[in-house]
């Protein structure tokens, strides 16, 4: 019996080194978890309804374009000899929404902050006109995975 006690308190050690070893490896696996999530998916959200927002402006737009092409009021935007194919107010909101996305952008990851800033200036950008900006939209919802609907 006495040499059952010796033996025993000569692996105490050992044992707990092994009453630590789980807690250790949630920790391990916990620290991954939260390393690889590094964007909120509020962000994620927030890049879909802005995003969202942007395209309904530009096919609301466009749908004015077909329905009131009378319309004074809504006279394209011009800037140079370049016609931007938006009113003021309208093409206004859409770099306001671009802006906000450029903003949300800064947290994703290196290759996906890359693209959908391209992306983003391709539809700010003025020689695009408004069927090419939803064309680019349209290839941003197939691109991105956080921007699909799960």
């Amino acid at each position: 019996m006495l040499q059952i006690d010796k033996l025993l308190r000569s692996n105490e050690l050992n044992f707990k080194i092994l009453a630590a070893a789980p807690v250790v490896v949630l920790l391990v696996l916990l620290t991954g978890f939260l390393m690889r999530e590094k964007v909120p998916r509020h962000t994620h959200n927030q890049l879909r309804a802005t995003l969202r927002q942007t395209h309904s402006l530009l096919t609301r737009y466009k749908g004015e374009e077909v329905n009131d092409a009378d319309d004074e009021e809504r006279e394209p935007l011009r800037v140079g000899d370049v016609e931007i194919g938006l009113d003021c107010v309208s093409y206004g909101r859409i770099l306001l929404a671009l802006h906000r996305l450029s903003r949300l952008a800064e947290g994703l990851s290196e290759k996906h902050k890359e693209w959908f800033k391209d992306d983003l200036r391709q539809v700010e950008t003025e020689s695009f006109n408004v069927d090419q900006r939803l064309l680019t939209i349209n290839r941003m919802y197939n691109t991105y995975p956080f921007l699909a609907l799960h």
